[in-house]
């Protein structure tokens, strides 16, 4: 009898290990443990946000390495090892312009220092992408992080600073979407994004949603430009959240400001200006240049032209 039950031991072992098992040390995370899930926005207990409108929040907390689909790997090859700011986001990736997903979101956590500058008044953010996008959801955070926080931006001189968090407390979400859920939320704050397939910061909710097919495509305004686009979508938009409304060409060959329709056009009541990403593109002497200022006295030069973007 002992011997049989050694024998089936020593059998059943030999399969276990023959399957990659091995000793997880107590308390130990495992490689096949799911990410875990972050607090709901505002506090504790069901997800506070469900009933703003259509799809949910799944929970999990997407990572570098994590939620890779069609597309997301050649991203993420693209990326690493580099400062993203300065190469996959340059590039444009295929997506289609009536794409809708099903409005399930997954928080993401980027590889982007989440503190902000530390100065000025601190607003709290998350970040969540559609699940089933074609798009590396890291580098979409990282993005976000790094213009929210650059001296061009809306912590210019102090004024505020960006903390992206995956739990607990937010000011605002910032939503990677499809452009079917897009328009759905956007739609439950009285916006219609589909005539020009654009993004927006959806008031009744704590959703600002950029629009994946603008994300992955551009705009004509911005030619070639896609880390400038990007730059711009993401500005733009948090200004709405911040309190700021649009604004039209101050005068012809001039900077656009940030908060002007720049996906729709440059040009507005006769005068055309110059495609900008920045609130505050030229950095004062009260700031310090962000790490890849631009040059010069004109830190956005007029882009290339690019027949393959149609807004």
């Amino acid at each position: 009898m002992g011997a049989a039950i050694g024998l089936l031991l020593l059998s059943l072992a030999g399969a276990w290990e023959a399957s990659g098992g091995g000793a997880v040390p107590a308390g130990a995370p495992s490689s096949a443990t799911p990410p875990a899930p972050v607090a709901p926005y505002g506090g504790s207990g069901s997800h506070a946000l469900s009933g703003y409108g259509p799809g949910s929040s799944s929970g999990d907390t997407l990572g570098p390495g994590q939620g890779a689909g069609t597309g997301r790997v050649a991203q993420r090859r693209a990326v690493r090892d580099r400062d993203p700011s300065r190469h996959a986001v340059e590039e444009r990736f295929a997506l289609a312009p009536d794409l809708a997903l099903g409005g399930t979101f997954d928080v993401v956590r980027g590889t982007a220092d989440p503190r902000g500058t530390g100065r000025g008044r601190e607003y709290r953010y998350r970040v969540e992408a559609e699940r089933g996008l074609p798009l590396d959801p890291v580098l979409f955070a990282d993005l976000v992080q790094r213009t929210l926080n650059d001296e061009r931006g809306w912590a210019h001189a102090g004024k505020a600073t960006f903390r992206q968090v995956t739990g607990g407390p937010a000011d605002f979400v910032l939503r990677l979407a499809s452009p079917g859920t897009t328009a759905a939320w956007c739609r439950g704050s009285g916006l219609d994004t589909t005539g020009d397939n654009v993004s927006c910061d959806a008031a009744a909710t704590p959703y600002v949603m950029i629009n994946a097919y603008r994300w992955a495509r551009g705009a004509r305004s911005f030619g070639a430009d896609m880390l400038g686009y990007r730059r711009m979508l993401i500005n733009h938009e948090v200004g709405h959240r911040l309190g700021r409304e649009h604004e039209s060409c101050s005068g012809a060959g001039e900077l656009a400001p940030v908060m002007m329709q720049q996906t729709k056009s440059l040009t507005s009541e006769g005068r055309t200006c110059r495609p900008n990403p920045w609130p505050f593109p030229h950095p004062g002497p009260d700031s310090y240049p962000g790490p890849d200022s631009y040059p010069g006295p004109d830190p956005y030069p007029p882009p290339a032209p690019d027949r393959e973007a149609r807004a």
